[in-house]
């Protein structure tokens, strides 16, 4: 990977620049954030000409190393006013990478009377813009079927949806699988709204046999690969049978799953939606309980759900979902939920904040909680574009505000994933601190997953403040590393012999020489610039806080969210300023 492409959108033109040396060594979220962080104005606005999104693998990218093929989708945020990073599965980055190129940068924007709409498409001869306006008003399914009808199966493709075209701050940006469904999505922070900004509708990737990577010593590099898979795959047969959703009966249990618009930490019928259910419902209609988003994943986490007619309905139907379209509802029916997620995946949505829009919608009394039928009357108000709509399709905080409602799910305008805060006291650090708003993907705190130092080795239990702050630091910072690579943090752990292994592998792969503590100080590098970058933006330490009622109304297990303030806003003073 020693090339990038960048797009300037005012003239429509393409230059495909060697690697800067400094970047060498940068990839994934680390080289999103740095781009960012270099080249654009902190405080422009989102959807304005200054603003840039980039597209990059990971350093790990298109090698044999497992769940080593995630995409990082960056830019400035409409939804939170500070820097993103929105991570995406699926087989773009694999290709990405397997044709040379480090990056995809995309710059300025149209001129006012310059409406038209473009491709960029790129082979094995270059970049290339070319018309897209046919496209326009197609849904993430419409465009990856035709695309794929005039272009080959092989293609591989990323789009937005309507979503995207109207610039919502709820816009994600989808990959296709190897299958053409439109399923993995950059859903978090509106990156499908900076990229329709640019009046870009999909990249397409054209090339069925792209060059091999390149190693510095092949044989071993794929001898210690295979070495780690076998470490993996027992430790992950959970995620294999059930995905994500496994955490549902999980979360339930230990009054850490979303409900009823994040008020009780439990859900009542929660069985009705579990990874149990949903698998024998997926078994029964003959779907697939176990889908890789990419050819060769060895933990296939994703699944195909098919509807009670046996034809597809989507892919794949996840944890965050299940929580914020499901029990965040008090909605207890599967193919409910299913088809919500099929449609956001179409239209272009992050099923998270449209989620907790709703809930909201709900909690103000516009719509009873558990009313499905109420639910899709909201849906249609988002497809119509009206008014209503529009409030919901730029999040829970533009709902709330105008609603009048205090219980707002969010930190720094983005909505909370599906895990309750004051159960799971450590990812309620990272909602509150990350300069991302309240993202779970920037250090999952989760039971059973303990750090990477001696002092973190001992995870909090439910509900537990102790041990809290330090936890969050450890797994943000492998959540980083982890990013850089490319690496699904889901699938590996956060501790030292990952630090190891990974370091290893880098070194492989390149003419270099990474030491495990040299990739702990990439990432709180990563972290510091991203801070520093909210910074500039007016996003400061203070900004680093819970809502109120998290702090005052407990959940049915009693807790509340009871991590001080001081220990909020000093969070990156400590462990991170001597990087």
């Amino acid at each position: 990977m020693d090339k990038i492409i960048r797009l300037n959108m005012l003239d429509q033109s393409i230059s495909i620049q060697k690697v800067d040396p400094k970047h060498e060594y940068i990839g994934g979220r680390y080289l999103t954030s740095t781009i960012v962080n270099e080249e654009v104005p902190a405080t422009c606005e989102p959807l304005g000409r200054h603003n840039k999104i980039v597209i990059a693998p990971g350093l790990l990218g298109g090698t044999f190393a497992a769940m080593s093929n995630r995409l990082s989708v960056g830019a400035k945020s409409p939804l939170t006013g500070g820097i993103k990073e929105s991570n995406i599965g699926g087989s773009f980055a694999r290709k990405l990478a397997l044709m040379g190129y480090k990056a995809i940068v995309i710059e300025e924007k149209p001129s006012e009377d310059d409406g038209r709409w473009h491709m960029l498409y790129i082979d094995a001869n270059g970049a290339t813009l070319k018309p897209a306006e046919e496209y326009i008003g197609l849904d993430n399914y419409e465009t990856c079927a035709l695309l794929r009808e005039r272009l080959g199966k092989h293609i591989n493709i990323m789009t937005i949806g309507v979503a995207g075209e109207r610039q919502y701050s709820s816009a994600t940006c989808a990959v296709a699988d190897d299958d053409g469904i439109p399923a993995r999505h950059a859903g978090r922070g509106g990156m499908g709204a900076v990229m329709g900004s640019k009046r870009v509708k999909c990249i397409v990737l054209d090339d069925p046999k792209p060059q091999d990577v390149g190693y510095r010593d092949r044989e071993a590099f794929v001898s210690k690969c295979r070495e780690w898979n076998k470490e993996i795959i027992p430790k992950r047969q959970v995620l294999t049978k059930l995905g994500t959703a496994n955490l549902v009966a999980v979360t339930s249990r230990i009054g850490a799953l979303a409900c009823r618009n994040f008020s009780l930490g439990s859900f009542d019928e929660y069985e009705k939606i579990s990874g149990e259910k949903m698998y024998d419902t997926i078994v029964e209609r003959k779907g697939d309980p176990s889908h890789g988003c990419y050819k060769g994943c060895i933990v296939r986490c994703s699944n195909v759900y098919n509807g009670p007619d046996g034809e597809h309905l989507t892919s794949s139907l996840e944890f965050e979902t299940l929580g914020l379209m499901g029990s965040n509802l008090n909605i207890a029916d599967l193919d409910t939920v299913a088809r919500l997620d099929r449609f956001c995946d179409g239209f272009g949505m992050d099923t998270i904040e449209l989620g907790a829009a709703f809930g909201v919608v709900m909690e103000s009394g516009l719509c009873e909680f558990g009313d499905i039928d109420g639910v899709w009357k909201l849906v249609e108000e988002v497809k119509s574009d009206t008014i209503f709509g529009k409030l919901l399709a730029h999040g829970c905080v533009v709902t709330g505000k105008v609603l009048g409602v205090q219980k707002v799910p969010a930190v720094k305008g983005q909505s909370f994933a599906a895990y309750e805060p004051r159960a799971l006291k450590g990812l309620g650090v990272t909602y509150a601190v990350s300069p991302m708003g309240a993202d779970h993907t920037y250090g999952n705190c989760l039971p059973g997953r303990p750090g990477y130092r001696p002092v973190t080795q001992t995870t909090p239990e439910p509900g537990q403040r102790e041990g809290s702050v330090e936890w969050a630091k450890d797994m943000q910072t492998m959540t980083a590393i982890c990013d850089a690579m490319g690496l699904c943090y889901i699938a590996v752990s956060a501790s030292w012999d990952t630090v190891e292994k990974v370091s290893t592998l880098l070194n492989l792969k390149y003419e270099a020489a990474f030491k495990p503590d040299d990739l702990i100080i990439m990432g709180k590098k990563m972290i510091r610039l991203e801070v520093e970058f909210n910074e500039r933006a007016g996003l400061t330490a203070a900004h680093n806080r819970m809502p109120e009622y998290m702090m005052e109304m407990p959940i049915r297990t009693g807790d509340v969210f009871d991590i001080p303030e001081e220990e909020l806003q000093d969070f990156y003073n400590k462990g991170f300023e001597t990087v």
